[in-house]
């Protein structure tokens, strides 16, 4: 029996507008987590690998990424108000049409779809909240929460917004310093107003000592100072916190899922959305109808100012429901254009979709052997996706500009990897269309004995006959080999270590950028290895040495190539198979370039203009 995939998500979007630069930083995150996930301590990931072992990892799936839409609630339905109108009340699928009767929220959410498909988002399940199976879903989660006596109707009073479609009590307001007599609210600055109205309760209080202990159990990030200042506020939101409303009359909020046997009141947008992940993980209420259930979520990746309804709300219901809690919530800072969080009131906005028309159209006009129109939009994509993966600081926001993007692919992707590539692949350093494969232990000899021994026979035969007259030039010269011995060594061992240094950094401390410092580190490395013993330089070093350069080379290519999937997949691999690594291919005894495919003339990636 297959193992099940581990379930990763996002949160699901509101379609209305269209999709920003944020959305997309959102999904690399969390599409390169997933990709990552399905990969890790794969016996290809590690330097020189033994024998019959598989050179790069299987694209076999182990990990299942679910994202979506959020089609409900009055936002999207303010957002068509001046153009839209409702379907008659009564009907049974809720959709915003025009006048002459297209459907707009789902070619709302098209976008959002097309989004993913457009960044190579490799998603399991894509989950729109105006689909029957998902409103199956909400319906039988609450009836069960209702039979299970957790659902209780009162009058519900407080500080309602309605652009963050939620209540905030009065701890979390204050007065807005542009208007009097306003309030807003403290997390978000979004004017609420004072609201009361007849709605149905959901017992949290019955939860929040299961939660505090939840909460302290590591689901969430605490290494940094602003993700524990999050559990800090998310531990006082708890305390504080009154059994929340999940209705909203229908006579205020029409634009949902109605509450069963209720039709004057809708469900709250939030419970609705929260269901999502239930409906992408094919769980049922009937143990008996689980057999294809992925749960509980693996990670969850969401932005912080959703934090509350995530860590609090969230695993309540669930608790209620009886089913797992998520194994981890990382909530992720936000991407900030110059500075400022992108906002259509300041004009800001940053379309993903032009930032891939930018970087497409400067690679078609910098390539000196022009790739070809699908190598152009793959690239544009990895070096996006790159970008924004490469500037994850996930516990604080992270601006984003393009000169910046423009130098990062400059500087990495065009200097670092790619001139590495097309120096060691060239036909001035491989004459034959075969180099030895090395293993570790060739590699280490290479780098130790051999090496030394050679450049101690060198000087020995040199200075034999001057040997007391030049003992002291001796003694220097060959303290500079150990020098040079010590050097070789550490570049070797930092190869061997970058697998685990990158699985540590990215998976136990959540910080998918340092990850990426230390592959460029050895990537830096490799090219400084490269520049010492010259290859190309053939009456300098015998052939044998010029093929072991080589061969170090290449296997450090290969592994990069390899830890550079989850962020680029398509430069990754056409990265490898410029290595001549298939996607089945084994280790052997040689590495097998062909010298004559045209592709090697290609630069791996083309060098911007600016």
């Amino acid at each position: 029996m297959r193992p099940r995939p581990a379930f990763i998500t996002t949160p699901i979007f509101y379609p209305n507008a269209k999709p920003h630069l944020g959305h997309a930083y959102t999904l690399c995150i969390a599409d390169a987590w997933s990709r990552f996930f399905a990969m890790r301590q794969h016996p290809s990931l590690q330097a020189f690998p033994p024998r019959r072992v598989f050179l790069r990892p299987p694209p076999a799936r182990t990990s299942f990424l679910c994202t979506g839409v959020d089609e409900h609630g009055s936002k999207v339905r303010r957002s068509h108000s001046s153009h839209f109108r409702l379907l008659p009340k009564g009907s049974l699928r809720p959709y915003i049409i025009d006048f002459q009767g297209r459907l707009s929220v789902p070619y709302k959410s098209t976008s959002f779809q097309d989004l993913c498909e457009n960044l190579n988002i490799s998603t399991g399940a894509f989950i729109r909240t105006t689909s029957e199976a998902h409103k199956n879903t909400v319906c039988e989660a609450w009836r069960y929460l209702e039979r299970s006596g957790y659902l209780y109707w009162n009058t519900f009073a407080g500080w309602y917004s309605i652009s963050d479609e939620t209540f905030y009590a009065d701890w979390e307001v204050t007065d807005s310093p542009s208007s009097s007599g306003v309030k807003v609210a403290k997390a978000t600055h979004s004017v609420v107003n004072w609201v009361e109205e007849k709605t149905c309760r959901f017992r949290l209080s019955s939860f929040k000592d299961q939660l505090h202990i939840w909460l302290d159990s590591g689901v969430l990030p605490d290494k940094s100072q602003e993700h524990a200042r999050l559990l800090a506020l998310t531990h006082s939101s708890l305390d504080l916190l009154e059994d929340p409303s999940i209705s909203r009359p229908s006579s205020r909020v029409s634009w949902g899922i109605p509450v069963p046997d209720r039709p004057d009141q809708t469900i709250y947008v939030w419970f609705d959305a929260l269901m999502s992940y239930l409906t992408a993980g094919k769980v049922s209420l009937n143990p008996t109808e689980n057999k294809d259930a992925i749960w509980p979520p693996e990670c969850q990746f969401i932005g912080k100012d959703i934090l509350r309804f995530h860590a609090i709300l969230w695993p309540a219901i669930l608790l209620a429901l009886g089913l797992p809690l998520p194994k981890k919530i990382i909530p992720h800072a936000h991407i900030l254009v110059e500075g400022t969080k992108m906002s259509k009131s300041l004009s800001n906005v940053v379309s993903p979709v032009d930032m891939l028309k930018y970087f497409s159209a400067a690679f078609a006009a910098a390539s000196p052997t022009r790739l070809s129109d699908e190598e152009v939009r793959a690239t544009a994509v990895d070096c996006l996706r790159y970008c924004l993966v490469r500037s994850a600081c996930l516990n604080e926001d992270t601006t984003f500009s393009l000169p910046l993007a423009t130098e990062t692919v400059n500087t990495e992707l065009v200097n670092w990897v790619g001139n590495l590539l097309s120096r060691i692949t060239s036909r001035k350093i491989i004459s034959a269309q075969t180099v030895p494969m090395l293993d570790l232990v060739e590699a280490q000899a290479f780098m130790s004995d051999a090496l030394l021994h050679r450049n101690l026979n060198l000087e020995l035969e040199t200075k034999n006959s001057l040997f007391m007259k030049q003992f002291v030039i001796f003694m220097l010269v060959l303290q500079t080999r150990y020098t040079r011995f010590a050097v070789e060594q550490f570049s070797i061992f930092s190869l061997r270590c970058l697998p685990d240094t990158f699985d540590t950094l990215w998976w136990e401390r959540l910080q998918p950028h340092h990850s990426v410092d230390a592959l460029m580190k050895v990537v830096r490395k490799t090219n400084a290895f490269v520049d010492r013993h010259q290859p190309w330089a053939s009456v300098a070093v015998d052939d044998v040495m010029a093929k072991t350069v080589v061969g170090v080379t290449l296997e450090a290519l290969r592994l990069i190539g390899c830890l550079l999937a989850p962020l680029t997949p398509s430069l990754s691999d056409r990265l490898l198979r410029r290595l001549g690594i298939r996607p089945d291919a084994l280790r052997c005894s040689s590495w097998h370039l062909d010298l004559d495919d045209q592709s090697l003339h290609r630069p791996l990636v083309p060098r911007i203009k600016v």
